[in-house]
């Protein structure tokens, strides 16, 4: 890589450093001016106002990589086509295809940037969150798929298996305590909420107390903690990396659980970090075509392809959600025609 490649791709890594983590603060301080009521009676300083922000840059840092690179990759290049620099390097025998090679990649490094910050830092910093916004962290746990809540000082709740989107449980055990011993246990195939109390089927009741045992097709409960305890879990399972998504998700299908959302999530995470590579070709092919198609159309363009992808990304999961389209599909379709549109108008620029 010679002197002039190095500065260009400096400018670009400095340009786009800078776009990510000035428009990454201004949307975590945002978020958390939304939920400032509920963080102020949690939070007593301002100290831990400003973690909670600090913690949620990942998160966003991942969601603007892809478009902060396309946005500096088409500056620098622009304000260097505009200059007669990009001109001058051509005619004195520079192969632009050699050229741009490092801006190439730098967009696959971004995309494995994208990943990191999405399924490794985010979690562990949603995690951290969490654990700063809820006193009542013992009060439930989250562990391989299983819940273990505690809805009164007397019962603990287990369930093998929790839909959050669906608020239906799965292999349910619930424990009565007396005085620090076992009471009373109830063991359930399933539990759904209805009409605001939990019924549960196929329950074997283990009566310490009286010394017997005995079925019922049928059993309602009122003690048992309400959806909104059980529904707590839904933001952990939002937190999770994609590895243990798709674990979660692998024994849902066990129970015999298929949640349409969550899979659409999952393909989507796999394969939003492709995306920062396939902006860098479209906004590379734009400043390189800006004498061709003025400044103003080349601007243009670049904003309607940021909007629009983001667009159409959310109508390709939302389609996803309501069964229209196949999770994989939802998920998969349009990064992956994105990086071809976009290389083919890399290629054909450059040819």
């Amino acid at each position: 890589m010679n002197r002039v490649q190095k500065r260009y791709l400096w400018d670009f890594i400095l340009t786009m450093v800078v776009l990510t983590t000035g428009l990454s603060l201004l949307f975590s301080v945002v978020s958390v001016v939304d939920e400032a009521d509920e963080i102020i009676r949690v939070a007593r300083s301002s100290v831990l106002i400003i973690q909670i922000v600090l913690l949620r840059l990942p998160e966003f840092f991942g969601y603007l990589i892809p478009f902060t690179s396309m946005i500096g990759v088409f500056l620098v290049l622009a304000v260097a086509n505009r200059r007669n620099e990009l001109m001058v390097l051509q005619t004195s025998g520079a192969d632009m295809r050699r050229f741009l090679i490092p801006f190439l990649i730098a967009g696959i490094v971004l995309s494995m940037l994208v990943f990191f910050f999405s399924e490794v830092v985010r979690p562990l910093a949603s995690a951290e969150i969490k654990n700063l916004l809820t006193p009542e962290k013992d009060r439930f746990s989250y562990v391989s798929g299983e819940l273990w809540l505690r809805p009164s000082r007397e019962i603990i709740a287990r369930a093998g298996a929790f839909d959050p989107y669906n608020g239906k449980l799965k292999e349910i055990s619930l424990f009565w305590l007396e005085g620090g011993r076992l009471k009373k246990r109830i063991e359930s195939a399933r539990g759904r909420w209805i009409e605001d109390r939990w019924v549960l089927e196929r329950s074997t009741v283990y009566d310490l107390t009286g010394r017997r045992v005995y079925n019922r097709e049928s059993l309602i409960l009122n003690k048992m903690g309400s959806p909104e305890e059980f529904l707590k879990i839904k933001e952990a399972v939002e937190e999770m990396s994609v590895f243990r998504l798709r674990q979660y998700l692998m024994r849902l299908d066990r129970f015999g659980i298929k949640n349409q959302k969550l899979w659409v999530d999952l393909y989507s995470r796999y394969s939003y970090p492709f995306t920062a590579l396939a902006l860098m070709f479209i906004g590379i092919s734009l400043s390189l075509r800006m004498r061709q198609l003025g400044g103003v159309v080349s601007i243009l363009l670049l904003v309607i392809s940021l909007f629009g992808y983001w667009f159409l990304l959310t109508v390709s999961v939302s389609l996803g959600y309501a069964g229209t389209l196949p999770p994989p599909l939802s998920g998969c379709l349009l990064p992956l025609s994105v990086n071809l549109l976009g290389l083919y108008l890399y290629l054909k620029t450059l040819l």
